[in-house]
């Protein structure tokens, strides 16, 4: 998909907008009204109009949520147990479900403060101020749109939802497809959502694992071949039937990008960010490279993993939980994402290394690009720092304690190791994140139903596709507000505006030289549908 980028100064204009829910919230705080009340009137008139099916204060929540804080209090926790002589934030085990990744559970007063003041405020005022519009959609406009297959291809392959393309096919998938394909198998790729569990989807919610599988076209371009429905095999010629599979396969995309896959992205750099603060003297040259890309973080991931009202969590007693899951199958997806799929090459354990960019996508060319530019950057950098630091050396041993395939101290000094780790930190905490969350919510949601409420065609093959019937008006709703408040893309601060404060001249170059690098990227990916360095937030912000 293709765009108009948009210019730094509408960028700048756009952030000043965000201060208006921000303002709306902390109206809401001090009156304990909208959002901010336990029970909002808005959701009794949402019902009498037909946008909620029933009051989300008669849902019931999942009793692992009950230990969870509601309201502003911190997360009750043990404390942390750094090495002697660290006095500061560090990483330990999680509260809320075993299986998560670390956490960060006790956190300096400004990474609280940061969350609450920019993070917090505004999904309350969102709330208040998205909600009209998005009634008004959900009860008037089509909430589904018609695609054919290549627009679904183009969704699923020029976006950042590429990154699912998987090029190793399990002997299941080609005894499945097996009278679909023809030629080389090196021609073609999958998708794979075999990770949906139906048996953990919310009451009346329909959600299918699925394989799909694409031939890769000369020109980097893909068509899909076929639909694996469990055990159920669909292609174009099935009518009706192959509509409806499309539109599951789009559904699991939403759940495999933002629960199985993203938290990668997310709560492993809590780690690193956490014990670069504590563990780094701040004048160390390391300290100076990273901590720039830490604000806004650990607070905001904090209360995605240990926060009652988190969207991760999908309670139903929010109105802009949107997940066809529920708190338990959402826990699951997390863990999936952690542990992965044993013989799936889909559903990799996490790895610090296992992020890999394929250059056969528009996507994966682009992150790679930018990785080589952070790496170029920090080759710069560390070359200034003398091999053997003994502080590097601890700080590498604490974060490869809680990060798999972090180098520890005995072999962060190894070749360009620590240039490339830092690199890998600094790529994923930025490009990939942001691009990750720009690229998917320029999608019409309308094209990506995240609930489905008829049946899968391998039970009942439907003669036609009524999309009105897919999706309800609450779904839609809730849609719309989780897309706004979380999926959107909300930069407090760019990639562009970083100033590293080096002292160093060989490390002002290297940072001077990183800046022409993004001024280059930016103008090589203009109009790409990818953010560019003023659309890059400078740390995990959103």
């Amino acid at each position: 998909m293709s765009s108009t980028r948009t210019s730094p100064r509408r960028v700048k204009l756009r952030r000043a907008f965000h201060h208006i829910p921000r303002a709306i919230g902390l109206v809401s705080v001090g009156a304990r009204v909208g959002a901010a009340a336990r029970e909002p009137r808005l959701n009794q008139v949402l019902c009498q109009l037909g946008v909620l099916e029933r009051d989300p204060a008669t849902a019931k929540d999942a009793p692992l949520l009950e230990a969870l804080p509601w309201g502003g209090k911190p997360v009750t926790a043990p404390a942390p147990r750094p090495p002697a002589g660290i006095d500061g934030m560090w990483p330990q085990g999680p509260i809320c479900h075993a299986d998560f990744y670390p956490s960060v559970l006790h956190l300096d007063p400004r990474e609280r403060d940061d969350h609450l003041r920019y993070t917090a405020l505004r999904y309350l005022g969102q709330i208040v101020s998205a909600s009209p519009r998005a009634a008004w959609r959900a009860r008037v406009r089509p909430r589904v749109r018609a695609l054919d297959d290549a627009k679904f291809c183009e969704l699923l392959t020029q976006t950042s939802l590429a990154q699912h393309l998987c090029s190793t096919l399990s002997e299941a998938d080609r005894d499945a497809f097996a009278s679909t394909m023809q030629g080389e198998l090196a021609d073609y790729a999958k998708i794979d959502f075999s990770g949906m569990r139906p048996d953990l989807a919310l009451p009346g919610i329909e959600l299918m694992p699925t394989v799909t599988l694409f031939h890769r076209q000369r020109d980097h371009r893909h068509r899909v071949v076929a639909i694996r429905l469990r055990d159920a095999v669909f292609t174009p010629r099935d009518g009706a039937a192959w509509a409806l599979a499309r539109y599951f396969v789009l559904q699991g995309a939403h759940v495999q990008h933002t629960v199985i896959v993203h938290p990668r992205l997310h709560f492993p750099s809590d780690v690193i960010n956490a014990v670069s603060k504590s563990a780094l003297p701040a004048g160390h040259l390391l300290a100076r490279m990273l901590l720039p890309h830490t604000r806004f973080s650990l607070g905001l991931d904090l209360a995605v993993t240990h926060h009652r009202r988190s969207v991760l969590f999908n309670s139903q007693r929010e109105v802009y939980t949107a997940l066809p899951l529920t708190t338990e199958g959402i826990c699951a997806a997390v863990t999936l994402g952690r542990v992965g799929m044993p013989g799936n090459h889909a559903y990799p354990t996490y790895d610090y290394w296992g992020v890999t960019h394929d250059e056969r996508t528009r996507f994966g060319r682009y992150c790679q690009q930018w990785q080589d530019a952070f790496e170029d950057f920090t080759r710069g950098v560390c070359a200034q720092i003398p091999k053997g630091d003994p502080t590097v050396a601890r700080w590498a041993d604490a974060i490869s304690e809680w990060v798999p395939g972090f180098p520890g101290g005995a072999t962060i000094f190894r070749g360009d190791l620590l240039a490339q780790a830092i690199a890998r930190y600094l790529t994923a905490v930025t490009v990939l994140h942001s691009g990750d969350h720009y690229s998917y919510a320029a999608i019409p949601i309308e094209y990506l139903p995240m609930r489905i409420r008829v049946p899968p065609p391998d039970e009942v093959r439907p003669a036609s596709l009524d999309l009105d019937k897919l999706v309800s008006a609450e779904d839609h709703f809730r849609h719309q507000l989780c897309h706004r408040m979380f999926f959107a893309p909300t930069v407090i601060e760019s990639l562009n505006e970083v100033r590293y404060r080096f002292r160093t001249p060989a490390a002002r170059q290297a940072a001077q030289r990183f800046q022409t690098a993004q001024h280059q990227l930016d103008a090589r990916w203009a109009g790409s549908g990818f953010p560019a360095s003023y659309e890059i937030a400078s740390s995990i912000q959103y």
